[in-house]
């Protein structure tokens, strides 16, 4: 019930021993009942915690689906990519999309890093761009996929990564 995951919600901003792992467990569940508790959690969180330490969760969640870099992306790296999207579609537009910004430069100047961005990036960018699509945090979100036409249009003929062409 939605009284459920508010106390859920509740424990987890508070801080209380034990609860956001198992939110974490319950994100890259193959169960979906957990799974989708999970999202309706993530959903709630940013009215118990407010915009600032939701964030601050989100930021954890993408350290956590950015581990495995040059890998495919996996079920669970997908579920926790769709629960920040839940997660800042319920933030202040403001957080929301300074935090967006941030995330996902490392897919509009690509150059400025030591590598490739991870394909886990690429699947939280689109699943943003259907979360945040009317708020302003998608800017960045049409940045980025106007530079992928760039670039796939360029004369540079650039060998884009199979994943950057699924994105675009």
């Amino acid at each position: 019930t939605t009284f459920d995951v508010d106390v859920l919600a509740i424990l987890c901003s508070a801080g209380t021993s034990g609860c956001r792992p198992k939110l974490l467990q319950w994100a890259v569940s193959d169960c979906p009942y957990l799974y989708t508790l999970a999202l309706r959690v993530h959903c709630a969180l940013p009215r118990w915690m407010g915009g600032t330490r939701a964030v601050a969760w989100a930021q954890s969640l993408l350290e956590v689906i950015c581990v495995a870099e040059g890998k495919a992306v996996g079920r669970g790296q997908s579920q926790v990519a769709s629960c920040i999207a839940a997660l800042l579609s319920s933030c202040p537009p403001e957080h929301a999309a300074s935090w967006a910004q941030s995330a996902l430069a490392p897919l509009l100047w690509p150059e400025a890093s030591d590598g490739p961005p991870p394909p886990a990036l690429w699947t939280l960018a689109r699943r943003l761009s259907v979360a945040l699509s009317r708020e302003p945090g998608s800017v960045p979100l049409r940045a980025i996929s106007e530079r992928l036409a760039e670039l796939a249009c360029s004369q540079e003929r650039r060998r884009c990564q199979r994943h950057e062409l699924r994105a675009l």
